[in-house]
């Protein structure tokens, strides 16, 4: 974890990532939170959004650019297998962790990814965001197991379970917000006039 007064620039992000590329995780489980499965001595969270019918693939798009991610949360890199993935909190300070692409999904009824904390991170765990149909119905789920991963960050662990819940409910309403505006544009564009040449 990286505290700072300004959110570093890109040339610092780089710098972080690469110098992190080899870092190790910082739990055992990997792969665990694509089953919603909590290991013990871990905490979950977990939230769903129903998205709109029909929207599966605007919202595969949409997880494969983060954009799930609400506004107060930027990460930088890619959701590739093994990436490297820096996040940057601004919570009043600018709070920067690293996290990596551990396991990806992709199936006719299910797709996404989890990622996991580095040893640098302030907590350790990992967090799957998953796109499924359900029948006719497509949702959208982020579930996590983590804990603090410094002995110090226990005194500060319920302001971190707030920020944690804050994250879910707003990861689901900026994922609404993608794939609304996608199914949007896409049925304005379907109702335009059609010219016959």
């Amino acid at each position: 974890m990286i505290l700072g007064l300004k959110t570093p620039d890109a040339a610092q992000i780089e710098a972080v990532r690469q110098a992190n590329q080899a870092a190790p995780l910082s739990y055992a489980d990997v792969g665990a939170s694509l089953q919603m499965t909590t290991p013990k001595g871990f905490v979950a969270t977990q939230h769903q959004q129903r998205l709109p019918d029909g929207s599966f693939e605007a919202a595969k798009a949409a997880l494969d650019a983060f954009a799930m991610f609400p506004r107060w949360v930027t990460p930088h890199g890619s959701s590739r297998l093994n990436a490297v993935v820096v996040v940057i909190a601004e919570l009043g300070l600018s709070v920067t962790n690293l996290c990596r692409i551990v396991e990806r999904v992709d199936t006719p009824k299910r797709y996404g990814f989890a990622y996991g904390t580095l040893d640098c991170h302030a907590e350790c765990g990992e967090e799957a965001f998953v796109i499924e149909r359900r029948g006719d119905q497509v949702w959208y789920s982020v579930f996590s197991f983590s804990r603090p991963a410094r002995a110090w960050l226990w005194m500060g662990y319920p302001m971190i379970r707030l920020i944690q819940h804050r994250f879910v409910r707003d990861s689901c309403a900026a994922m609404q917000a993608a794939v609304d505006g996608v199914c949007t544009e896409r049925s304005h564009l379907a109702n335009q006039p059609q010219t016959i040449e």
